[in-house]
């Protein structure tokens, strides 16, 4: 046996499961790598966070992430709701110099999201779309995957059960217990690469990176 492993004719077990890691980023919180297919956020993929309302932790969630990325690439927000404050982007140690906002009319705004995820300048991009179809989700998805590009969609629970192009979906909700404290997220995840990850859950402080 060991004469065919030394030829390459035959996988370990171990191997095989480092075959098939993928690029990816530390979330910054250690417990959301734990369940994440990737161990983190993927590189080259559209994940999308569906939230109650807008600005209820999703941010918080994604800030170590775009701290880590601007300090080597271009992160984009597109057609965000309100303009992002820079005072807590430096917090987090977001090299704002490589921020960029973008505003796009609704009906321009998937194929402008597509061109920039495609064009292998920025290392993350987040968009809150008006409308997105399935053939538009599915073609960000094909760009995320062309520029190598952490691609993020921020809608709300009304779109949960919408067909979506994305690699991985998680569903985020306020969490109940000691909220003014401490506040975080109730994460589940409701699509990903196979169905061992699907409905996971975990209860996160989004204000405690390392937990």
């Amino acid at each position: 046996m060991e004469t065919l492993l030394d030829q390459g004719l035959l996988w370990r077990t171990r191997d095989r499961r480092k075959a098939r890691e993928r690029p990816h980023w530390p979330t910054g919180f250690s417990r959301l790598d734990a369940i994440l297919p990737d161990h983190g956020w993927p590189v080259g993929e559209m994940v999308e966070l569906l939230v109650e309302r807008l600005y209820q932790g999703e941010i918080l969630l994604l800030m170590p992430l775009l701290g880590q990325v601007s300090q080597k690439q271009y992160i984009a927000w597109v057609n965000p709701p309100s303009i992002p404050y820079p005072v807590a982007l430096r917090q987090w140690g977001v090299n704002l110099s490589r921020v960029l906002w973008i505003r796009t009319p609704d009906e321009e705004s998937a194929w402008a999201v597509e061109q920039l995820a495609a064009s292998g300048h920025l290392g993350s991009l987040l968009f809150w779309p008006g409308t997105l179809t399935y053939p538009h989700s599915r073609r960000l998805q094909l760009a995320a995957s062309s520029g190598s590009c952490c691609v993020f969609i921020l809608r709300t629970l009304r779109h949960r059960d919408a067909s979506s192009g994305a690699a991985l979906r998680l569903t985020l909700r306020p969490s109940s217990s000691d909220q003014a404290t401490r506040p975080g997220l109730n994460i589940e995840i409701v699509k990903g690469r196979s169905s061992v990850h699907r409905h996971t859950y975990l209860q996160l402080d989004a204000y405690a990176p390392r937990s």
